[in-house]
């Protein structure tokens, strides 16, 4: 944005001769030479006290201070300021008007929202600062904020009339089971950054609101950068980029249970009104409070972009990168099905990973792929005289909940299939490293008879179990894909961290160099 034109309205302050001064967005146009950019019609911001902005610059530069904008009407009333005195920032509009409360739940995409260029879904912001140390907050699925939810504290924005209902936390669940979810974590908000929708279409008739000139306007006003770079930049020609500024965020030792409540959350993200559902209200926040309370909910501190935060959480590039598949669960699935077919190394997998199960190592046993079961396709199976293996491959989904036809789950249907030979089956979910809590609660409350059936076994044990068998020599130089398994070897790798925030943290660090 050009800022030479706005001089001319600092002359005219400085030359008009009054402490009062009403002048129209078409009369400061007039007096400018020049349109306003659309963003000074529509965000209260570009006419806010403070000397970071261009327009207020100017008047400031002037001797003059705003208040009571009318953005409605194209209004502004300017005022002398007196020596001594003390300029709020942001003025204040007082909202009368019913009022309540919300919670705001969103479903992350994280993980499973990359597109062929390999982005990453935005809430990624949710996890890591911007390179000045701000916290962003990304709202499911585009971005935007319902006009009826305000943020207290929020000094961008002026509250309207429609904005009746004060958020102040926002949830990051589990996928939902019957109303039921998990918190994963708890977002506290501390401001609301804009009101721009989608809904704001583009020649070619696509959402891609990043070229709207407000969410531009307002990201380079508040220099959101990461490693660097814009965040419009990051996330080119998509969708909103961040909803609102993050005071913290807690993550949950272990994923919290919300169970019983009577509202209905479906999509990916949601909102608990005290005046619509307020048992559920009550319920909710008092389980958010006493978590933190108690230490179940425990605040983090999240990372800049840049190598000397994050640098040491290097990943290998392998070729699953370089064709954008680094992500897939049925790529997982078909290379561990494909190195287990080889050999004896089922057999070495079954007797390194059994614990006290019984493993008969004597059978011959075929390994299938994507084996049909009524109502379901096992992952990596294998079948013998005398016994099943069961393996379930899980990068970002969940598990199946019940089947209502006959009250089982996935894994229970699996399990059925596998235990009509002499020997009990061997059942394994493998899973990245940062997902096995999560994958064991969910056992535990989809189908607890299975927490002792299936054990859990993860990423990082498999990337071990490889390289072992392949400096063993284990893995025959016959096998097709044998010039692969160093980079087989570090995609599994690649999935061992402990936690989400760290495979993040590294995503986005590659994102933006």
């Amino acid at each position: 944005m050009r800022e030479s034109k706005y001089y001319r309205l600092t002359s005219y302050l400085l030359h008009c001769g009054l402490d009062e001064v009403t002048l129209s967005f078409a009369q400061i146009e007039e007096i400018i030479g020049d349109k306003l950019p659309d963003s000074a019609k529509g965000f209260p911001v570009n006419w806010a006290n403070t000397d970071t902005l261009p327009i207020p610059r100017a008047f400031r530069a002037a001797g003059y201070a705003t208040h009571d904008t009318d953005m409605k009407n194209g209004i502004v009333h300017f005022t002398k300021v007196k020596e001594g005195q003390v300029i709020e920032r942001h003025h204040k509009r007082s909202f009368s008007g019913e009022s309540g409360n919300v919670i705001l739940l969103n479903k992350p995409f994280l993980g499973g929202w990359l597109d062929t260029d390999g982005h990453i879904g935005h809430e990624i912001i949710d996890f890591l600062l911007a390179d000045d140390g701000s916290y962003y907050i990304y709202n499911n699925p585009w971005g935007a904020c319902p006009e009826d939810v305000w943020v207290e504290g929020s000094t961008l924005l002026t509250r309207n009339q429609r904005e009746k209902f004060v958020g102040k936390y926002m949830i990051l669940t589990s996928e939902t089971r019957n109303k039921d979810f998990d918190i994963l974590y708890v977002i506290e908000l501390k401001e609301k950054l804009h009101r721009v929708h989608t809904s704001k279409k583009q020649e070619d008739g696509k959402a891609n609101v990043n070229t709207v000139p407000e969410i531009i306007d307002l990201i380079h006003k508040l220099d959101v950068k990461y490693n660097g770079r814009y965040l419009y930049d990051i996330f080119e020609n998509e969708s909103l980029c961040l909803t609102f500024r993050g005071a913290k965020i807690y993550k949950a030792e272990e994923p919290i249970s919300v169970t019983g409540l009577e509202y209905n959350f479906q999509r990916n993200k949601g909102y608990i009104y005290d005046s619509k559902n307020p048992q559920d209200y009550e319920k909710v926040i008092k389980i958010i409070e006493d978590s933190i309370s108690s230490g179940a909910l425990k605040e983090f501190q999240p990372r800049k972009v840049n190598h000397e935060e994050i640098g040491d959480l290097n990943a290998n590039k392998t070729f699953l990168d370089l064709i954008s598949m680094q992500d897939s669960e049925q790529v997982y699935t078909n290379i561990l099905h494909s190195v287990l077919s080889q050999n004896d190394l089922l057999k070495r997998f079954c007797q390194k990973f059994k614990e006290d199960k019984e493993f008969d190592g004597s059978g011959v046993f075929s390994v299938l792929r994507e084996t049909k079961v009524v109502d379901g396709r096992m992952d990596v199976c294998a079948d013998s005289e005398n016994q099943r293996i069961i393996i379930e491959n899980k990068v970002y989904s969940g598990l199946n909940g019940l089947k209502p036809a006959d009250n089982k789950t996935q894994l229970s249907t699996y399990y059925e299939w596998g235990k009509v030979k002499q020997i009990e089956p061997l059942c394994f979910v493998v899973a990245p490293n940062f997902r096995v809590s999560e994958i064991k609660k969910e056992i535990h409350l989809l189908d607890p008879k299975m927490e002792s059936v299936y054990k859990v076994k993860t990423y990082g044990d498999i990337a071990d179990f490889i390289e072992e068998e392949y400096k063993n020599g284990n893995i025959p130089s016959s096998y097709i894909y044998y010039s692969l398994l160093p980079q087989i070897i570090n995609a599994f790798r690649n999935y061992s961290y402990t936690t989400r925030e760290d495979l993040y943290a590294r995503k986005f660090l590659e994102a933006t160099n």
